[in-house]
């Protein structure tokens, strides 16, 4: 019924579920799933589309366990909860004394592993019933956050390092988000500070927000400079805004949905793939409604349950012909495409409508 409401259908569903099946299937045996080495786990073929790095192992398991865990597979609940359970035992096994999640990496990239996998750490235990084996986890992997969030202001690389970025910033926002529904401690500054960042750097005649300073077009990889700019930011800024309060009816959030139902998903993996940007827009959008929502949901559903591979071992799975596709691979693209699916029922509507306050946990 939500998802009819919503705006999806048999073939989104089928979409999800057939993508939950290839994370599985690819799932490593220590419960994660890697990042560079998915392939060590196909039977029928060779996948292509690794990703670049181990580093980003521990962020690909987050996002795959939000992909099960948003269409209600728990570690008590659902066919895949042994899944669950694998990949929740994998983020626990990689949490540092100080609660960061996967190692603290040279290249201070850590932060994106960490928020994800926070956020992750904090639906289970929500989803869980409140089993005491999460709360202890997930509450470190909210401290250690807080830790790094820059005084006043939002996140970056590594621990208070002074300068901030709205990506960063925009998974801070979810996992703390995330974490107060599951009713862990999160204190008001980490919102507060998340707020003030993104009021600085969204403008306020178009209210683009932008990546590390207001105007800029974000961030692209040496690699993937043939994708063109999109409004990622915004996007995340928009979630971000939604998960804090914002009314729908506030300029900034008119201004910002405007921005992007004018820029909505649109196969082409040659130049304009960005399944990140994807992400975040479905999230606000789908909290926007009305012609927001509906213009975004053709264009969304349209570019990704067409596309899904059938056959082979790659069945369920996305190509990672996207933005930062090279770097995540295919279990990044496959985890992330899910999750847009899911938006009929992962969230309630949060800014009103008929949806239940806060997230549905769905049975």
């Amino acid at each position: 019924d939500l998802v009819a409401r919503g705006g999806g259908g048999r073939g989104t569903e089928r979409a999800v579920e057939a993508g939950l099946r290839w994370l599985k299937n690819h799932q490593s045996k220590d419960g994660s799933w890697s990042c560079d080495n998915f392939q060590a786990m196909c039977k029928k073929n060779i996948c292509d589309g690794k990703g670049s790095t181990p580093d980003y192992t521990p962020g690909t398991t987050g996002l795959a366990l939000l992909a099960f865990l948003g269409a209600g597979h728990s570690m008590r609940h659902g066919k895949y909860k042994e899944v669950v359970k694998r990949g929740l035992k994998y983020l626990k096994s990689v949490q540092t004394p100080d609660g960061c999640v996967g190692p603290k990496v040279a290249d201070g990239h850590y932060m994106y592993n960490h928020t994800i996998c926070t956020m992750a750490l904090a639906e289970a235990y929500g989803l869980s019933g409140m089993t005491p084996s999460l709360k202890g986890p997930a509450q470190k992997a909210v401290d250690f956050m807080m830790s790094a969030q820059n005084p006043y202001l939002g996140w970056r690389y590594g621990i208070r390092p002074g300068d901030n970025d709205t990506s960063l910033t925009g998974w801070a926002v979810l996992a703390l988000k995330s974490a107060k529904l599951s009713e862990l401690n999160v204190p008001p500054e980490g919102f507060a500070g998340a707020k003030n960042w993104l009021d600085k750097v969204t403008d306020d005649s178009f209210f683009k927000t932008g990546y590390t300073q207001k105007g800029d077009n974000g961030a692209r990889l040496p690699e993937a400079q043939k994708y063109q700019p999109t409004e990622a930011m915004t996007a995340a800024g928009l979630a971000s805004r939604v998960f804090m309060g914002a009314k729908p009816e506030d300029p900034v959030m008119k201004g910002g949905a405007t921005l992007l139902k004018n820029m909505p998903p649109a196969w082409d993996p040659e130049s304009g793939n960005d399944y990140y940007y994807w992400y975040y827009g479905t999230l606000a959008m789908f909290q926007m409604g009305g012609d927001y929502w509906r213009v975004w949901n053709t264009g969304m559903k349209e570019a990704l349950v067409k596309t899904q591979r059938r056959g082979g071992d790659e069945d369920g799975s996305w190509d990672p012909t996207s933005a930062w596709g090279s770097a995540g691979g295919r279990a990044y693209a496959t985890a992330i495409n899910v999750l847009s699916l899911e938006i009929y029922y992962r969230y309630g509507k949060v800014l009103g409508g008929s949806g239940k306050k806060g997230k549905r946990k769905k049975k």
